[in-house]
């Protein structure tokens, strides 16, 4: 997974097949947003916006663990 600006933006180039799921999740935990990478969807090129007030993205595994 590599991370870089473009226009402003955080963007993410993933071409880890580890990389299942991005998750966003407020402080509670509680997830607000899920987006399911299928293995043939490498490479991935995501925007990160935060929808939610205070939240964080999460890049997980298939066993739902964090890889970044």
């Amino acid at each position: 997974i590599v991370h870089i600006i473009w226009r402003a933006e955080d963007a993410f180039l993933i071409n880890d097949p580890n990389c299942r799921t991005i998750v966003y999740s407020n402080g509670a935990g509680t997830v607000l947003s899920k987006t399911e990478l299928p293995p043939d969807d490498l490479p991935y090129v995501f925007l990160l916006k935060y929808p939610f007030g205070a939240s964080k993205c999460d890049f997980l595994d298939a066993d739902g663990s964090c890889i970044m």
